[in-house]
C-alpha cells in the first residue's frame, strides 16, 4: 500500500503529496476523501476548460460561416452585375441600383441569401 500511495502521490499528484501525507497522519480514514477531493476538482477544471474550449471553436465557426457567406454573396452579386453591364469606375447611382432590384437574377441572388428585396 505505501508503494502505491507513493506513485499515486509523488508521481501523479506531486503539488498535493505533502498536503495528503499529512492529513494521513492524523488519520487513515481522511486518505480517500481528500482524493476524492481533489480528483472531483480535477475532474471539474477539466470539464470547465472543455466548455471553454467549445464556446471558442463555436464562435470561431460561426464567424468563418458568415465570412464565407458574404464572400460568395459578394461574388454572386459582383457576377450579376457584371452581366447587366454596370461598371464599379464611377460607384452606383440611384437609377442603376433601382435597375439591378428589377433585375430578375439579381433578386433571386438577394432572396437566396435570405433578404428581402423590397
Amino acid at each position: 500500500p505505501d508503494a502505491m500511495n507513493s506513485l499515486l502521490l509523488d508521481g501523479i499528484l506531486p503539488s498535493h503529496s505533502n498536503f495528503v501525507n499529512a492529513i494521513t497522519k492524523e488519520n487513515f480514514v481522511y486518505w480517500p476523501l481528500v482524493l476524492s477531493f481533489i480528483a472531483i476538482a480535477y475532474v471539474l477544471l477539466m470539464n470547465m476548460l472543455v466548455g471553454v474550449l467549445v464556446e471558442v471553436v463555436q464562435a470561431i465557426a460561426v464567424t468563418e460561416k458568415e465570412g464565407i457567406t458574404v464572400s460568395g454573396l459578394a461574388t454572386d452579386l459582383r457576377t450579376v452585375m457584371a452581366a447587366q453591364g454596370v461598371t464599379f469606375d464611377k460607384g452606383l447611382n440611384k437609377e442603376s441600383v433601382e435597375n439591378l432590384i428589377c433585375e430578375p437574377d439579381f433578386v433571386h441572388v438577394i432572396e437566396m441569401a435570405g433578404a428581402d428585396v423590397l
